[in-house]
């Protein structure tokens, strides 16, 4: 046994006759306190009866012991240097003196080392204090310290993860656990850029190992599951990072989005829904929820998708979903200015200039419908859709042999439905002799 626990065993059964009865009490809560593992409450008392009986060395050496065990190593050197001054011929006193300053030692010659970037040898002077003093929690930090410096990851996590189990109030010890995650994050965002995904799972996954609290690292490792289309999987770790913080927006707005893609729209909408319970003011989920109930409710649809535009004008999303919606009813003086602000916002977009193109014609503005189509089909020359409206155009125009030319391209490719409605535009055209 350590000097440290017999001596604490000796304070905790010694006597405190001869002491007023208000001094007795505060030593007997600091026990309880000690006794439950509450050195902070223990530390807080001895410090009051030290504030008000400073000649209490008794007091000084609990106090500096107790300090010790929340890492407080200066105030443990403070308060036995006080307690010696009380009384300097107490040999526990200066015992336990000299075994803070064994413990200052050792850290300033393992610190040495590992500035020298001498790891191995700070490793094993830290690994010989913790054989004496296990429960030290700053001597686990400096070696993990150590351990990363050297490259052993999973090692150096164990130490940090064991000093914040054993001080959790200190927070360089949580802050190391976040960097040395943060780290192995950015490993698999290097990965995820270039889509190698099984590296980029990996890191992330390592990352959420080291700290399970890394919300930003279920987002990643989610988006890089779905793009392998490991889609349970990864509304799993969706499921999970929002257990863990609940009011991780993104977590909410990930998961709509993949439920969406799936066409899995009730459930997306109610993913948007909790997104909005938990920021009201979140555009991105006012689009989502907009696009999810675009089928089954467009008049509930449009009204997510304008809260989203009055929060931000120029979401193209939004803008192209209702150009889409008032489309569909055919209200395409509505459609227009929504269309047009998708466009101007993103105007080498085949597919947004094709809807704009195809409300244009309806409109009977047959020329700027024109342009439009030629501008998709000059972006993409296999849209079928664009061809066909671009044929309309022209038949309109009265150009006859460019509509015959559109709407034989419109006629290739794998859109059956617009090559059958291409073909039966031809067809007309030959009927009536045109």
């Amino acid at each position: 046994m350590s000097f440290i626990k017999s001596a604490l065993i000796a304070l905790l059964l010694a006597p405190s006759t001869g002491m007023a009865q208000g001094i007795d009490d505060l030593y007997r809560d600091a026990r309880v306190a000690e006794e439950a593992g509450n050195w902070v409450a223990a530390v807080d008392i001895y410090g009051k009866i030290i504030k008000d009986n400073p000649e209490q060395s008794m007091a000084l050496f609990a106090l500096s012991k107790a300090s010790l065990k929340i890492d407080d190593l200066r105030g443990a050197q403070k308060s036995i240097i006080g307690a010696i001054e009380k009384d300097p011929h107490n040999e526990n006193y200066r015992a336990f003196a000299d075994e803070i300053g064994k413990i200052t030692d050792g850290l300033k010659d393992g610190r040495r080392s590992h500035d020298n970037r001498d790891y191995p040898s700070a490793i094993r002077k830290y690994d010989a204090l913790l054989a004496e003093y296990p429960e030290f929690a700053t001597l686990h930090y400096y070696k993990g310290l150590s351990l990363q410096g050297g490259g052993s990851t999973g090692d150096a996590v164990k130490s940090f993860r064991t000093a914040r189990q054993l001080n959790p109030r200190e927070e360089k010890y949580s802050k190391a656990m976040r960097t040395m995650a943060v780290r192995q994050y950015q490993e698999g965002e290097r990965f995820y850029r270039i889509r190698d995904w099984a590296p980029a799972q990996e890191h992330f996954e390592t990352a959420l190992d080291i700290d399970p609290t890394f919300s930003q690292g279920y987002y990643r490792l989610a988006r890089t599951l779905s793009q392998q289309g490991l889609v349970t999987q990864a509304l799993d770790i969706l499921e999970k990072s929002i257990r863990t913080n609940p009011a991780y927006l993104t977590a909410y707005l990930e998961k709509g989005n993949i439920l969406r893609s799936e066409q899995r729209f009730k459930e997306a909408a109610s993913a948007y829904r909790a997104a909005l319970s938990v920021d009201p003011d979140a555009y991105r989920a006012m689009v989502g929820l907009g696009q999810s109930l675009k089928a089954e409710n467009p008049t509930q649809a449009s009204k997510h998708l304008k809260a989203a535009l009055a929060l931000k004008p120029d979401n193209i999303t939004a803008n192209e979903m209702l150009g889409e919606i008032y489309s569909e009813q055919e209200k395409y003086l509505q459609a227009k200015p929504y269309l047009e602000k998708a466009v101007e916002l993103k105007p080498d977009d085949h597919v947004k200039l094709w809807r704009l193109a195809y409300v244009e014609n309806n409109l009977g503005n047959f020329e700027s419908a024109k342009l439009l189509a030629r501008k998709s089909v000059g972006i993409d020359n296999k849209f079928q859709p664009s061809w066909f409206e671009l044929g309309k155009a022209r038949k309109e125009l009265n150009e006859i042999p460019g509509a015959v030319a559109a709407f034989k391209k419109a006629e290739t490719g794998s859109d059956r439905s617009t090559a059958a409605d291409a073909s039966r535009e031809r067809k007309q055209m030959k009927s009536s002799g045109k």
